[in-house]
């Protein structure tokens, strides 16, 4: 298990960044306070404008496919502007700020939503050439389907890190510019904290060491064969352990320390996944119980905790 996740991510290590014109900057499968319907962000970080019009499409799991405007319609989106899609009735903007101040409004009616579940959320400039693509699912869920077996041979989504995970409920938001095609780019967040139309990155030295709840969580060994811990460095560190406690506070497992043999990419800034299996670090299997996951980060200090189930 530990040889497949060096290689997984010496191959994560490998993938080339591209840059692209228009990105999906945040996502809302359930709404957000703003707005009570599904939506999706999207913003133009070349350096030229982009011209959206009926020849942009988003193309959705379970077979959707949907224009983003019609015949005839056009947005111009200088560099930095920002569109929202809206998957509800209204009008879209002819010029900014018709409907709503500091950014465009399509509306793409309720024929068409985001699924909570499960979704491959695919922005195409025509049929064939692709914008950017999200892939997400609850963390409970293990759906697969077409359009996502076509953007992975696409080389538009790379597997190694599967989808974003998230809680149904919450919304993602991307978290990296420069766009990988991985898991990586994006966070989950509550829904409170989306904030369509609004610029989402900021310097990285105002933000925070984040620890995430493993999945799958509990770890059921007769269900799965290693529950994933994530985490993320807003800069990179010196410091860096990752340890599996009692709730007690015993140590029973070292997962990152100094002597790993990835160390030095996992004190790089960004997310950064590792694997546990069960064990402690005499290589055995230890007790169904309840344990702590205690991330150290520079004496940056996260806690969660987790089920661990024989």
């Amino acid at each position: 298990m530990k040889k497949l996740f060096f290689a997984a991510l010496l191959i994560l290590m490998s993938i080339p960044m591209f840059a692209a014109n228009v990105l999906i900057t945040e996502v809302a499968p359930t709404g957000s306070l703003e707005f009570s319907e599904d939506w999706i962000e999207i913003e133009n970080f070349g350096v030229a404008d982009v011209v959206l019009d009926e020849t942009y499409v988003l193309e959705l799991s379970h077979g959707n496919t949907v224009a983003l405007l019609s015949v005839g319609e056009s947005i111009t989106l200088t560099t930095g502007d920002i569109a929202v899609i809206h998957f509800s009735p209204g009008l879209n903007d002819q010029l900014m700020n018709e409907n709503n101040p500091g950014y465009w409004d399509i509306y793409l009616g309720t024929a068409y939503n985001l699924s909570a579940q499960y979704q491959v959320i695919s922005l195409k400039e025509d049929a064939s050439t692709y914008e950017d693509v999200v892939y997400y699912a609850a963390s409970d869920n293990t759906y697969s389907d077409t359009l996502l077996t076509t953007v992975v041979s696409d080389n538009e989504w790379n597997t190694v890190t599967r989808p974003v995970y998230y809680y149904v409920g919450n919304g993602l938001q991307r978290v990296n510019s420069t766009d990988s095609d991985t898991a990586y780019d994006w966070k989950t967040i509550s829904t409170n904290d989306l904030t369509p139309g609004k610029e989402d990155f900021v310097d990285a030295s105002t933000l925070v060491v984040e620890l995430c709840q493993n999945y799958p969580n509990p770890l059921d060994l007769k269900k799965a064969p290693y529950t994933t811990l994530k985490y993320y460095l807003p800069l990179a560190v010196e410091i860096l352990e990752l340890k599996i406690y009692t709730i007690s506070g015993d140590i029973i497992k070292t997962v990152i320390n100094e002597d790993h043999l990835s160390y030095a990419a996992l004190i790089t800034p960004g997310y950064h996944e590792v694997t546990w299996i069960g064990d402690n670090d005499q290589g055995n299997e230890v007790q169904t119980g309840n344990f702590l996951i205690g991330l150290n980060a520079d004496g940056k200090k996260r806690v969660k905790k987790m089920t661990f189930i024989r």
